[in-house]
This record gives C-alpha cells, sequence and structure tokens, in this order.
C-alpha cells in the first residue's frame, strides 16, 4: 500500500455523513488492520474534479468490483489516466473501458477477484506496466480531442453523397458509396 501521508489513514475530510454501511466497513476494516501493515483511509466526500486525480495518482491500485452492467465505467478510465492500475468488473461496458490496459475478473468470483489484486500488488512491474498502458489507452481512447475526431470523421461519412444503383434482377435498390 501506499503512504497516506497527506492525509492521517482514518481521518475524514468530507463533507457528506457516514452511512451505516461505510461504519460497517470501517469496522471490518479496523479489525483487519490489527497485525497487517497498510492502511486503509476513508476520506469521505472528495471534490471530483480538484482532488481526486490525486487520490488516483497516490493509490497503488484501484478496483472497483461492481456488480452492476455498468454502461461505461467512467471511474475505471479515470483512474487509467492517472497511471493507477485497474482491476475491474468484466461486466457491462467496464472490459471495453479497460481493454488490455486492465485486468478483468468476475465480480461474483470474489476469491478470483482476491487473487488478481494480490497478484497485482505483490508485483510492481507488473503494476508499472498497468499505469503506463492505462495513461497510453487513456490518452488514445478517451481524450475529448480523439473522440471529437472520430464523431467528425463519423458525421463527414454519414453526410456523405451516396448514388443509388438499380439492381437488373428486380431485388430492389441497393445504395452504393
Amino acid at each position: 500500500m501506499r503512504d497516506w501521508s497527506l492525509a492521517g489513514p482514518r481521518d475524514l475530510v468530507g463533507t457528506h455523513e457516514e452511512t451505516p454501511y461505510v461504519r460497517e466497513v470501517r469496522n471490518e476494516v479496523l479489525r483487519l488492520e490489527s497485525g497487517h501493515t497498510g492502511c486503509v483511509q476513508f476520506p469521505g466526500y472528495i471534490h471530483h474534479d480538484k482532488e481526486l486525480p490525486s487520490y488516483f495518482q497516490r493509490a497503488t491500485i484501484f478496483t472497483s468490483p461492481s456488480l452492476f452492467q455498468e454502461p461505461f465505467g467512467l471511474v475505471n478510465a479515470e483512474a487509467m489516466a492517472c497511471g493507477t492500475a485497474v482491476v475491474g468488473s468484466s461486466r457491462g461496458g467496464i472490459p471495453e473501458v479497460l481493454g488490455d490496459a486492465g485486468v478483468l475478473i468476475d465480480p461474483k468470483d470474489s476469491i478470483g477477484f482476491a487473487a488478481a489484486l494480490m497478484h497485482v500488488l505483490a508485483h510492481p512491474e507488473l503494476r508499472a506496466e498497468m499505469g503506463r498502458a492505462g495513461v497510453n489507452r487513456a490518452r488514445e481512447t478517451f481524450d475529448w480531442k480523439v473522440i471529437a475526431e472520430d464523431w467528425a470523421a463519423l458525421l463527414d461519412d454519414l453526410s456523405a453523397p451516396r448514388s443509388r444503383e438499380i439492381n437488373l434482377d428486380g431485388s430492389g435498390e441497393r445504395v452504393v458509396s
């Protein structure tokens, strides 16, 4: 785990109230932390644009074991853009977001998820490679300039004049570019 020296391990720096679920998770973490090294931070609410990138950049690994069929999984792309290794759910749009830059695991396979996390945590060179691959994928796929260029090319293609050709065999018209 990385050193979370910017805030204490259990400091709440956000403004939202702690939910019963977070309290339950915090209690479980406290139980597991006794006798183990590492630290889990519960920062509370953090500002998405101003603070979230620094959390991703300081993280050793990012995972979001979503059971939901995420249509995109933006948080995975954000972590990759910050150079953080990602272990994600093999559901919804997450596989398309991660591509070959992350590790995909069935979120219902808790043993497989734990094994993937331990493997990535145990191999710093793999984490570094995943971080580089994630930055490259985010830059080549999710950068707004790339997206705008792709949309412009699609719109140009859709608005290109097309000629019609009539099939003599009576099967109808066929569009020809």
